[in-house]
């Protein structure tokens, strides 16, 4: 009895931590900028050339530019 509350209690700890809290602004991804810049710049001091596979992303309120 003891082994089926721990087995239970331990599943609704883990389904509790896979939810997070909801977000009521629509948000998007766009590229980060001032990290790509940062990075750049950092290279560029250090003599070494960045290819980005993936650039670095951000997210942002849908509505904003």
């Amino acid at each position: 009895m003891k082994r089926i509350a721990l087995c239970l209690l331990l599943c609704a700890g883990v389904a509790g931590c896979a939810t997070g809290p909801a977000s009521t602004v629509p948000m998007r991804m766009e590229v980060d900028s001032q990290k790509v810049a940062a990075v750049e710049r950092a290279a560029a001091r250090n003599g070494v050339k960045v290819i980005w596979l993936t650039a670095p992303m951000k997210a942002v309120p849908a509505g904003s530019n």
